[in-house]
């Protein structure tokens, strides 16, 4: 980018204002990882979910055929397009916004579409990279002018990319789609890291192969999918696996997730999670129920949300409408159920409510997350590990005395 004379911006650290700042900078590129985007996406139908049954027919009915033309790679309807998602551009400063990229985890289909409709439905719209920090940023990525979705395009030229079996979880290289872990050998591989050469051993294998701990499948046009995650499986004890970030990108397309980790047990049958909830949603169903009575100026400050309105978001998972709100959630994820197989359900569900100005239960300062944010599995379960236990005996399934979970002595 600066070696062709163009200008960086980045955001103030306030994720309350990234909008704000995207008004000023007015992007033409935009580079953000998917928790960014999803951001977007849900607050775009959760202002449209506000509105009257009729508003809400028609722009679903646009938005649809908005999708279908692109995926046609048919021309958009300009006058329903800037009708329906013009003023939205412009309130998100992202009318000159002429591509998207995404990359550190897997963006869904359904929020990359999002942003090909919202950004005017233009071939190229939306790209996405996949890659480590070890391999120097993008390994593959996606063509300016492929609208396909569900990849993350063909390796790039510096690289090779094979796929190692795994025979536990049945990834093979013999599917009719090759399957397996994903191994890169090139230029942009790493030497090491710095100062440790006993981590350099441990991550390099023989050849000058890395492998990354993801699972990938081959498609027939040469591009490479991201299917899985080798490291984030857990098996039940009928003995089968279940991939945690599926499971947690099919439920955090619900309105009333905010946050979402997904646990599984090889001592227990079935699946739970710790959901933070979506504070707007959340405070909506609350003003309908009449149990929200903070005025509107006390909602936010300068940074973010004010500590009084997340003090009511506390206090109403908390207290004597508890109960209410949990079923109100899991009853919202539960419409999702069938995108799952009946072992992937959640079973039952813990609220986290206690948030940082962002709205977010799991962060950075708690160690709950990553600086891209990705869930930080073990700190997770070592958090909830007492409530978890006491979730599954809610159940029907208490701990054995004599049963040791991941982490424990």
């Amino acid at each position: 980018m600066m070696s062709i004379g163009a200008a960086i911006g980045f955001y103030n650290g306030i994720a309350a204002k990234l909008t704000e700042d995207m008004a000023l900078l007015q992007p033409t590129l935009l580079c953000g990882v998917p928790k960014v985007f999803t951001t977007f996406y849900q607050k775009v139908m959760g202002a449209i979910a506000e509105r009257n049954c009729m508003v809400q027919y028609l722009f679903f009915k646009t938005y649809n055929s908005q999708i279908d033309a692109i995926r046609a790679r048919k021309p958009i309807d300009l006058s329903a397009d800037q009708k329906y998602f013009g003023g939205i551009r412009e309130k998100m400063g992202l009318k000159h916004t002429r591509l998207f990229i995404t990359g550190a985890a897997p963006c869904r289909p359904y929020i990359m579409e999002f942003l090909r409709c919202l950004s005017g439905g233009n071939k190229g719209t939306v790209v996405q990279g996949y890659g480590m920090t070890e391999t120097a940023a993008a390994t593959s990525i996606t063509g300016v002018d492929d609208v396909n979705m569900g990849h993350c395009g063909p390796p790039l030229p510096c690289c090779e990319v094979k796929l190692r079996d795994i025979p536990e979880m049945k990834y093979l290289h013999t599917d009719p789609n090759p399957r397996g872990e994903i191994l890169v050998r090139g230029a942009n591989v790493f030497s090491g890291y710095f100062k440790n050469e006993q981590a350099s051993k441990e991550t390099l294998e023989a050849g000058g192969w890395i492998a990354t701990g993801d699972v990938g499948r081959w498609n027939p046009n040469g591009t490479l999918s991201i299917i899985d995650r080798k490291k984030n499986l857990f098996k039940l004890s009928q003995g089968e696996y279940i991939a945690a970030e599926k499971v947690e990108g099919i439920y955090q397309k619900s309105q009333a997730v905010g946050q979402i980790w997904i646990y599984g047990n090889s001592t227990k049958s079935t699946v739970v999670a710790v959901v933070v909830p979506n504070v707007d949603t959340l405070r909506t169903w609350a003003e309908g129920q009449g149990l929200w009575k903070l005025p509107r100026e006390q909602w936010r400050t300068g940074t973010g949300y004010a500590p009084a309105f997340l003090q009511e978001i506390d206090a109403l998972c908390t207290g004597q409408h508890a109960k209410a709100v949990k079923a109100f959630v899991f009853t919202e994820m539960q419409k999702l159920n069938g995108e799952l197989n009946g072992l992937e359900r959640c079973k039952d569900i813990l609220i986290e409510s206690k948030m940082d100005e962002r709205a977010w239960g799991f962060h950075e300062a708690n160690d709950l997350l990553t600086p891209t944010n990705k869930l930080k599995r073990p700190p997770l379960l070592a958090r909830y590990l007492k409530e978890l236990k006491a979730l599954y005996a809610a159940n029907g399934e208490a701990t054995n005395p004599n049963e040791k979970w991941p982490g424990e002595n």
